[in-house]
């Protein structure tokens, strides 16, 4: 199967593409932004626009306020009295 480095190489540009690709969404997941389902449609979008909509993701990805944080009266009473 994978027996030559030319190979190896295509798997790991197929493999780059797939998570630049993917990028916004893993940004924004880790962002923690209000309106995640936004970014997905967008980079969905660019499959059929060009990319132009990718692009478009990042600025959302950055513009969008992040979640707001819960109050500590949601965890459990022993967790919060923890700190790291």
């Amino acid at each position: 199967m994978l027996s030559t480095g030319a190979d190896w190489a295509v798997l790991g540009v197929i493999a780059g593409a797939f998570l630049l690709f993917w990028s916004p969404v893993v940004v924004a997941a880790i962002r923690d932004i209000e309106r995640m389902g936004l970014v997905v449609l967008l980079v969905l979008l660019a499959l059929g626009t060009g990319g132009v909509t990718w692009f478009a993701s990042w600025i959302v990805v950055f513009r969008m306020p992040r979640r707001a944080q819960q109050s500590p009266a949601w965890q459990a009473s022993g967790d919060r009295y923890y700190r790291a």
